[in-house]
């Protein structure tokens, strides 16, 4: 580590509009680029939180109108010059953006020997610590994500190859406030800097706030030019970029940098806030979201992503651009260019382009201005993206199939060949790949075409729905080059090893199905003849229950006897496949790591013959099948009996059939707040019940985007209930949450639907079934209990609610309740009237109790407020004894960080935790 007190470098400041050294000025073509400022607020933010902040309309947005998450196209970014202005430079926002002021803002400092509020005049006079100009290049950890969701979705919303800047930023040296503040060196005590945000502004975490932490030994390196900023290429901050003050760490991705920073402190201990945790992290491949909350990934350590990986993309030739071949004049080269950037301080070396998919590699031009930079400041380190240019002859576009780019860093790192799929979709970075097409336009005219892989949220792109498809109302002639000559370089030499290979979505070979293996899984067993001739649909159908459970998943058998008892969805929800095909059902709700284990319980492939007809079926099932042909003689009685069983095997008298999906027929929607609804089913008879015991749920399938989607709902009406059946339902809208920017399929696609729409309904399913005074069966197995403690989350309200309706309907069931309801904000509460009035007319045998993330404005407030603690627990729910139990349900990552251990502390064992 460089010691604080040394100065090895030289510091910069702008003047007149230029970066000044005591030693001179840096290269010319340093001038501030001219700011491109929007003059009015963007209509898209009119009825938002940011209705007071002027942005450039050119700014694609990701997450739609709010919050503000936000790329320039590849053109407009290009075009900005190698100083990116802070109107083009690339937004990451959470929520609203704070509007804070320069006069009033003051930034608080704690845990170290001289505590301070410093306001922003006192920081900005450089009695804290030099004030330097330092131009850094920093991305969203995202850029180029949208590649990863066309191969698999991940958490994370779409982002092109725009989600990257370059700017000057000017701030105060943290290394040097800390020596003002006492500290010089790492201690025991004093390990971590921690930096956090505004509290309140975001709706996850305890404090509602964005923060992180580094190292103390980072923060006292100067040579890492850790800054304090407070403006941009001059300027002072935009209220996007973190106005009035934000961190800067060169090197890093913009999800470690804190922006509106409000608070900064030290201690011994790593960031505990919410998004240093849940934000910003490369886990393995086969890890999906479920599989990271179940066993804690997130929390573990190697995973963080600090420093920007090496990246490439082409700017030219652009997207939709094209060359007419029969034209006289047409262009004898084609301009390529494109950006490199690297983190940890290193310089990118080299850029390379490819004509034959990779088998060989051509240098190209790079351009690097910091390089004097980092001589002028006496220092190795190189914070700054790189651009690199050159042309190609025509003729060889015409028979290439794609051009493709990969950089090289001084530490001879280079992008991988293929995508790597990651669950948060970030440091994506495989080689940057356009397609070339040949085509004829719309006058019939001979051209070839460019195709980017993705075009961040606009439309178009080889990996796709709209691969291959020229959009003339984009298109615009390729950028001839500048010479007409091209470079005479030497190729590497060709990889003999090399094959040409069809690159899909993602980077992967496209491949036909899979054949299927010669072996059974290691869990299940098979015979030869069922592995080498296929089973047959007769068979399967056969093992259709808890004794043996097999289904068949895209024309392959699998017996999941085994997997019944460790499925997480518990096994009713298996053996709603059993004994049939189940590919829809599988795809809809299962993740890569479901796909992969599937191998273990291979019984062989489905044997391909005709079925049988399902009327002989349905005949079959009907008791004393009616013979009307030939029979001359009925009793009353026993017509009577045989007209009573072909009416109950057409029309049964409960809807839910386990095995089949059927139609429900929405009749009526009840608005009951701007997110919130009851969806009023018909059942097909108005005697009909649902047919759902008490706690377990039904499962309602639809195809959204052409892609099937199913989700577990549990019903407020109760199954006593004749004639319909009622849905309420919180409706995830698209572009709110930024986490979930596609929002909820399932709840969205319901609130879609039109009166007299049909959705398919099959169950029931879930492992809990209360059955009346205490009695309840789990797995099957009865237990017993005379208090149940509930936690439900959110929509997790509805199962236990079920129960808990069940038991104050029956004035002799003695069972005592009691309720812990947990949301985002008082107003997120579901059916709040309808529990307060419950518990004011059972006072004997109800207790509620609500928490909360986020009151906001609500000043009468007099629930709890944070996530679910032992001490809630306790002043909340049933002490844990013998003849008690706890119910939940609720978001996953809640039940499993929370709520498991808040009620183990309190003493509640395992056995007598239950999830709906």
């Amino acid at each position: 580590m460089a010691a604080c007190e040394a100065e090895p470098m030289r510091d910069g400041r702008i003047v007149d509009g230029k970066i000044d050294l005591s030693t001179g000025l840096w290269d010319t073509s340093l001038e501030m680029p001219p700011r491109q400022d929007a003059s009015d607020v963007d209509a898209r933010d009119a009825n938002t939180p940011d209705k007071w902040i002027k942005r450039h309309p050119a700014m694609l947005r990701n997450t739609g109108m709010h919050p503000f998450n936000s790329e320039p196209p590849l053109k407009q970014l290009q075009e900005a010059g190698w100083i990116t202005p802070p109107s083009l430079y690339v937004v990451r926002n959470h929520g609203a953006v704070p509007q804070l002021t320069w006069a009033e803002h003051k930034l608080k400092i704690t845990g170290v020997p001289k505590p301070c509020e410093l306001s922003m005049d006192q920081l900005a006079s450089g009695e804290w610590g030099n004030v330097v100009s330092i131009p850094v290049t920093f991305i969203c950890a995202g850029n180029r994500r949208k590649e990863q969701n066309m191969t698999k979705k991940t958490v994370g919303f779409d982002w092109g190859a725009g989600a990257v800047g370059n700017s000057v930023w000017t701030g105060v040296r943290l290394c040097d406030l800390l020596r003002h503040l006492g500290i010089t060196r790492p201690s025991k005590e004093q390990r971590f800097v921690h930096f956090e945000g505004p509290l309140g502004e975001l709706p996850q975490g305890k404090t509602g706030s964005y923060g992180t932490s580094i190292d103390i030994g980072w923060a006292l390196d100067r040579e890492r030019d850790v800054l304090l900023a407070f403006k941009q290429n001059g300027e002072l901050l935009t209220p996007d970029h973190g106005a009035p003050l934000r961190t800067l760490l060169p090197g890093c991705i913009g999800g470690r940098m804190i922006k509106w920073l409000t608070a900064m402190w030290v201690s011994d201990q790593p960031s505990e806030n919410h998004y240093h945790y849940f934000d910003n992290r490369v886990l393995p491949p086969h890890v999906d979201a479920d599989l990271a909350y179940a066993e804690g990934w997130w929390y573990k350590p190697e995973y963080i992503i600090n420093h920007m990986n090496i990246n490439s993309a082409m700017f030219e030739p652009r997207h939709n651009s094209y060359v007419h071949m029969a034209q006289t004049d047409r262009p004898a080269t084609i301009k390529v260019c494109g950006y490199a950037y690297t983190g940890g301080g290193n310089k990118i070396i080299r850029a390379e382009i490819s004509l034959d998919s990779g088998k060989s590699w051509e240098i190209t031009d790079l351009t690097r201005p910091e390089d004097d930079i980092a001589a002028a400041r006496g220092t190795d380190k190189h914070w700054c993206w790189s651009w690199w240019e050159t042309e190609v002859d025509l003729g060889r576009l015409e028979q290439a199939e794609e051009i493709c780019c990969r950089a090289f860093d001084s530490n001879q790192n280079s992008q991988p060949v293929q995508l790597t799929w990651t669950v948060m979709g970030m440091l994506n970075n495989p080689i940057y790949r356009i397609k070339i097409h040949r085509d004829s336009d719309a006058e019939g005219r001979d051209m070839i075409w460019f195709e980017h892989p993705t075009q961040g949220s606009m439309p178009g792109g080889w990996m796709t729905d709209a691969a291959g498809k020229f959009d003339g109302a984009f298109a615009a002639p390729a950028t001839p080059g500048k010479n007409g000559v091209p470079p005479h370089r030497p190729v590497a030499a060709v990889w003999k090893g090399a094959r040409e290979e069809a690159v899909g979505a993602g980077g992967a070979k496209k491949s036909e199905s899979a054949a299927a293996p010669a072996e059974a899984g290691k869990f299940v067993k098979s015979t030869a003849e069922w592995l080498t001739q296929g089973i047959p649909m007769d068979e399967v159908k056969k093992h259709n229950d808890e004794h043996s459970c097999w289904f068949v998943v895209k024309g392959k058998v699998y017996d999941g006897t085994s997997y019944l008892e460790d499925h997480p969805g518990g096994a009713s929800s298996m053996l709603l496949a059993a004994g049939m095909e189940a590919t829809e059902d599988f795809e809809a709700v299962h993740s890569s790591r479901a796909w992969d284990m599937l191998k273990d319980y291979y019984m062989g492939p489905l044997r391909e013959e005709s079925t049988s007809s399902g009327l002989g079926s349905m005949v079959a099932s009907i008791p004393g099948a009616v013979y009307g042909f030939g029979q001359t003689v009925f009793s009353a009685c026993a017509l009577r009996s045989t007209l009573g069983a072909i009416q109950n095997a057409i029309v049964p008298q409960v809807f839910l059939n386990p095995k089949e999906s059927q139609n429900l027929v929405l009749s009526e929607k009840i608005v009951v707040s701007h997110d919130t609804r009851i969806f009023r089913f018909a059942l097909p008879s108005p005697s009909m019940r649902l047919g759902l015991p008490t706690g377990m749920h039904m499962i309602l399938k639809a195809k959204v985007n052409g892609k099937p989607v199913m989700r577990a709902y549990t019903p407020m009406t109760d199954d006593s209930t004749v004639g319909h059946v009622d849905l309420l339902v919180k409706v995830y809208f698209k572009g709110v949450h930024p986490k979930f920017p596609e929002g909820g399929m399932m709840s969205q696609h319901l609130d879609s639907m039109k009166i007299g729409d049909a959705i398919e309904v099959k169950g029931p399913v879930g492992e809990f079934v209360y059955q009346g005074h205490g009695s309840f069966t789990w797995h099957g197995k009865p237990r017993w209990c005379k208090q149940i403690s509930m936690i439900a989350g959110g929509t997790g309200l509805t199962p236990c609610y079920q129960v808990l309706a069940a038991i104050l309907r029956d004035p002799t069931d003695t069972t005592q309740v009691r309720l812990l309801c947990a949301n985002k904000s008082p107003q997120d509460i579901l059916a709040c009237e309808t529990l307060e009035k419950l518990a004011a007319e059972n006072p004997d045998r109800f207790t509620l109790s609500f928490t909360v993330d986020d009151i906001g404005e609500e000043t009468a407030w007099k629930g709890h407020v944070g996530f679910v603690t032992p001490t809630m627990t306790k002043a909340t729910l049933f002490k844990a004894e013998e003849g008690t139990i706890c119910a939940m349900c609720g978001p996953p990552v809640m039940l499993e960080k929370a709520c498991h251990p808040a009620l183990k502390e309190v003493g509640y064992r395992t056995t007598d935790i239950f999830e709906f």
